[in-house]
């Protein structure tokens, strides 16, 4: 028996069991009476509502509003210095490893230089010993 007909066949019972539980279910349904959903005001509404009833003698104060903006201003101060400060060490960290990238070209042409030495040293000793020998050849 193959797995593709064993599921076929618990889909299509599944199926038929939904729609017996609806069958059932349709009568009662028929009997309830359907609520009417409260309306809700649009933002733009309440917005309204609130301009209309503001209090002058609490425009004039403003004490609440320069609470709110001295609380919004500082928390973005803190933002900015904490993003400054991950940027701070992003930079360092480049840096270090810009510096670390170029003492590596730096040591590795220093090597470069001194196995060049050691080869022209060992290049006159060849020379020296070659001349010596009867077999004058050079590799």
């Amino acid at each position: 028996m193959s797995y593709e007909l064993f599921a076929q066949i618990i889909l299509i019972v599944s199926f038929l069991g939904i729609l017996a539980v609806i069958v059932k279910k349709i009568p009662v349904l028929k009997e309830v009476e359907p609520v009417p959903l409260p309306k809700k005001e649009s933002p733009f509404v309440k917005i309204k509502k609130q301009f209309v009833n503001l209090n002058p003698a609490r425009l004039v104060s403003l004490t609440g509003f320069n609470a709110f903006a001295q609380k919004v201003l500082s928390k973005i101060r803190i933002f900015s210095l904490r993003l400054d400060n991950t940027i701070s060490s992003w930079l360092e960290k480049l840096r270090q490893k810009r510096i670390k990238e170029s003492n590596k070209k730096i040591n590795k042409s220093k090597e470069g230089e001194d196995n060049n030495s050691q080869k022209k040293d060992d290049y006159w000793e060849k020379l020296k010993e070659a001349k010596n020998d009867k077999n004058f050849s050079i590799k």
